[in-house]
């Protein structure tokens, strides 16, 4: 599961920079300017802590069986992208007929992200179920109550809400720690005041400036990046706790005999 290049929502908004750190020296800056400063330090410090904190995101997953050989296994699809979230088996044998088999249906199936806040719909065949008929468990498991299983079929090369197809709706993703919302008001109020042309304190390309015979070398940002640091200590202290390593994103887990199917989706951007 690869994760999205910005978070679903931005870890502060223009108002959280407005009355924040750096208030009241961007009160008179524009709407506008202070959205896109919110925006792009939410986005550069989501990727350099490594992709976790994406906020609140909207997934749609299709689960289905899938026949593998002589052993039926429970395939789990996002439907936003086709991309493989979870799998497990075996589960018996089946005639190959069909993508599921009755007798070995699951209670319970892992929804391939986490943590999963809330279950907006599950529907089956476009109806959506009851909510007293399933429950979430663990942030990452949905459960089918009063005896039922998951067996339902599910046709790949219909959409979702047709004849043949079922759909879990969901809520899923972290929000990022309040060290890491003070870090992005403090980045905004540089970016907007770099936007600005204003003095800030992110660092200047220059690495050695002389003037009447005085030379300064100053720090390429080229470099601080490269290592993810901005050379600003709040910034810099947040990303040195959450992702020490440096790490593009966090780890994934991925089974390379299991097949993965595509399909056109809409989800919300970000997702």
């Amino acid at each position: 599961m690869t994760a999205p290049n910005v978070p679903c929502e931005p870890w502060v908004t223009s108002d959280d920079v407005a009355q924040g750190e750096c208030a009241p020296d961007v009160g008179e800056f524009a709407e506008s300017l202070l959205v896109d400063a919110a925006q792009a330090a939410s986005a550069w410090l989501y990727r350099l802590s490594g992709r976790v904190y994406g906020g609140s995101c909207l997934a749609s997953v299709r689960p289905l069986w899938r026949c593998s050989g002589a052993a039926w296994s429970w395939v789990q699809y996002d439907a936003t992208d086709g991309r493989l979230l979870a799998w497990r088996g075996p589960y018996g044998t089946g005639d190959g007929s069909t993508y599921w088999n009755r007798q070995e249906a699951p209670h319970e199936l892992t929804l391939g992200w986490y943590p999963v806040n809330a279950i907006l719909n599950v529907t089956v065949d476009g109806v959506p179920l009851a909510s007293d008929t399933y429950r979430l468990d663990d942030n990452r498991k949905l459960v089918r109550l009063h005896g039922s299983t998951w067996n339902y079929v599910q046709d790949l090369s219909k959409n979702p809400g047709e004849v043949g197809t079922w759909t879990v709706d969901l809520i899923h993703g972290l929000d990022p720690p309040p060290d890491g919302r003070l870090a992005a008001r403090v980045l905004a109020c540089e970016v907007a005041h770099w936007l600005k042309g204003d003095a800030c304190r992110i660092p200047k390309r220059a690495t050695n400036i002389a003037r009447q015979g005085v030379s300064v070398a100053l720090l390429d940002p080229s470099g601080l990046l490269e290592n993810g640091r901005f050379g600003i200590p709040e910034v810099d202290a947040f990303l040195a706790t959450v992702n020490p390593h440096r790490l593009q994103r966090r780890p994934a887990v991925t089974n390379v005999d299991i097949g993965r199917r595509v399909r056109a989706t809409e989800s919300a951007p970000g997702s």
